[in-house]
């Protein structure tokens, strides 16, 4: 009868080197696709930061009749606000976009005095507005609301905590604003 072969010493440690180097090689691979899965999901939620605060803004700034700012650090908005979920802050209504700490809020007032206060962005750090002025064809730090029209846009600029990449700009365009073309001749 036949004695079945065993492996040798030699034979079982270059088996185990060869198995330490597979999974050395793809334990690596791994942790390089859990740390580009992690880099992709902080730069997701950035984005989704970046579209919400977006998307409000111009919701509100589509339905601005008048404006008025304080040194490009707070803005006074008259709108209308058509309808709402709280019937005191449906049609005309003032709200005040301003820092207050690191964080961006909107307070809304409505009527009967009622007072809605919403954080549009947490960690931001600078913040300014600027308003295009077609007739000087240039930004203003300020708008007064004397102004019988609108400035054409309004250029948001702000760092924040979930924003990567230093200050990042948002211009919102102001459907009621007055509608001048500015053409400047190029120097010869």
């Amino acid at each position: 009868m036949r004695r079945k072969r065993t492996l040798t010493l030699l034979e079982v440690v270059i088996a185990l080197t060869l198995t330490s180097f597979l999974l050395t090689a793809l334990l690596g691979g791994m942790s390089r696709l859990f740390s580009a899965r992690s880099r992709l999901e902080s730069a997701k939620e950035e984005i989704l930061a970046k579209k919400s605060f977006h998307e409000r803004l111009v919701n509100l700034f589509s339905h601005t009749v008048h404006l008025d700012s304080l040194e490009g650090k707070e803005m006074l908005l008259y709108l209308d606000n058509l309808i709402d979920k709280e019937s005191a802050f449906c049609g005309k209504a003032e709200g005040r976009l301003f820092i207050q700490g690191n964080r961006l809020l909107f307070l809304l007032k409505g009527r009967e005095k009622k007072e809605r206060e919403e954080l549009l962005l947490d960690g931001v750090s600078s913040f300014s507005i600027q308003f295009f002025d077609p007739h000087e064809a240039a930004y203003a730090k300020t708008w007064d609301k004397k102004k019988e029209a609108l400035p054409p846009f309004v250029l948001v600029t702000l760092s924040a905590a979930s924003f990567r990449g230093g200050p990042t700009a948002f211009a919102f365009f102001l459907p009621l604003a007055e509608n001048v073309i500015v053409i400047t001749p190029k120097a010869p």
